[in-house]
């Protein structure tokens, strides 16, 4: 008689919770692997010791009554006309525009207190 793939999920979705975690832990010891949660652990430490370096200036919205110093501003920190600034700052009302991207950290922080300061909402991701 053959056991298909079937009959070993049928059996284990038989097992009570103990019964499986009993199964899990010999056939870890059988088959020589770490437990998942062990797995994740190891490979993390190697992921936290990447540093973002590039950071992206988001304009969220602007304070009520703080649309024209934050145009001012946005022309200030971009390369933007009045109008291309007014208009980049009315359409951040209906979805979020990345004021720079692709900066240092150092200068998003720069440009995020500045554009704050004018009542701009912002995101530094």
């Amino acid at each position: 008689m053959k056991i298909t793939q079937e009959d070993v999920m049928e059996w284990i979705g038989n097992l009570k919770v103990m019964e499986l975690t009993e199964f899990i832990r010999a056939l870890e010891e059988k088959f020589h692997v770490a437990p998942m949660a062990q797995q994740a652990v190891q490979i993390q430490p190697e992921e936290a010791k990447e540093e973002k370096t590039e950071f992206d200036v988001i304009l969220k919205g602007f304070g009520e009554g703080k649309k024209i110093s934050t145009v001012k501003e946005i022309r200030a920190v971009t390369t933007l006309g009045l109008k291309e600034a007014k208009d980049f700052v009315e359409a951040c009302e209906k979805e979020p525009k990345a004021v720079k991207e692709g900066i240092p950290r150092e200068e998003a922080e720069k440009v995020k207190t500045i554009l704050e300061a004018a009542g701009a909402e912002i995101d530094i991701r």
